[in-house]
C-alpha cells in the first residue's frame, strides 16, 4: 500500500459490497495487516473477503454525471484471523477520526487574556474529501490576523469538529465572510495562489475563553 490513498479505497471496495463493514484499520508489518471492523451481524466468509481484496478493479459511480471510473487495485491475498473481540461504538469512532493541528506564529497573542472558538460540527468532515481539504484551509486562514490555530476534533457527541481559535482584529463576522468564499489564498512554494474554495464551511459557533 505504497499510495496514500490506498487504505481508502480498499475502504470503499468494502463498503460497497456489504454496508456491515464500518471501517479498516492497516499496521505495518510483513505482510501489511488490515483489521476490518464489522457489525455483530456481519455474515460473509473468508472465501468473499478474499474475492473482495484480490478484485483487479474499484468502480466508482459519479451520481452527478452518471459515469464510471476504474480504479486499479492489485492487493495480493495472504490469510484471515479470526477475532472474537469487540469494541464500543465510541471508542470505533475515536479510533478512526484522525485530528489535524496547525499552529500559526500570531499564536503568541493567546498566551494571555481571552481568545474566541469558532467550532464547526459536521459529519462530513470525517469524509477523505474533505480532510484532504483542511491542510489547504489552514493555509488559508493563517494568513488572516487574529487567527492563532486551526485544529479537528470529535466533539462529546463524537461529531467530527473544525475548530478555529482567534483574537481581535479577526471576528465572527469576518470569519464566517471567509468561510463561504468562492476563493482562496494559499502559500505555495512559489509565493501565495489564489485557488476556487474546494470547500464551504458554516453552521458554525462561538465560544468565548479566559486564559490566566
Amino acid at each position: 500500500m505504497t499510495q496514500s490513498n490506498a487504505v481508502n479505497l480498499l475502504g470503499l471496495q468494502f463498503k460497497q459490497l456489504d454496508s456491515l463493514i464500518y471501517g479498516l484499520e492497516t499496521e505495518w508489518d510483513d505482510p501489511m495487516i488490515v483489521r476490518l471492523f464489522v457489525h455483530p451481524n456481519f455474515t460473509r466468509d473468508e472465501i468473499w473477503i478474499k474475492e473482495v481484496v484480490t478484485k483487479p478493479y474499484l468502480v466508482l459511480n459519479n451520481a452527478r454525471t452518471g459515469k464510471s471510473t476504474q480504479i486499479s487495485m492489485g492487493y495480493e491475498y495472504v490469510r484471515m484471523e479470526q477475532l472474537d473481540t469487540t469494541i464500543s461504538t465510541i471508542e470505533f469512532l475515536h479510533r478512526m477520526f484522525k485530528p489535524f493541528v496547525a499552529n500559526f506564529k500570531s499564536n503568541d497573542e493567546f498566551a494571555l487574556g481571552s481568545y474566541s472558538l469558532y467550532r464547526i460540527p459536521d459529519e462530513n468532515i470525517a469524509k477523505p474529501i474533505i480532510m484532504r481539504s483542511i491542510p489547504l484551509f489552514a493555509s488559508y486562514l493563517s494568513t488572516q490576523d487574529g487567527i492563532g490555530e486551526v485544529y479537528t476534533c470529535l466533539n462529546d457527541d463524537c461529531v467530527p469538529e473544525i475548530c478555529i481559535k482567534f483574537v481581535h482584529p479577526m471576528t465572527e463576522e469576518k470569519l464566517k465572510k471567509l468561510l463561504t468564499a468562492e476563493r482562496w489564498t494559499v502559500s505555495a512554494t512559489d509565493g501565495p495562489r489564489s485557488i476556487a474554495a474546494p470547500v464551504k464551511f458554516k453552521n458554525g459557533y462561538i465560544q468565548t475563553y479566559s486564559e490566566q
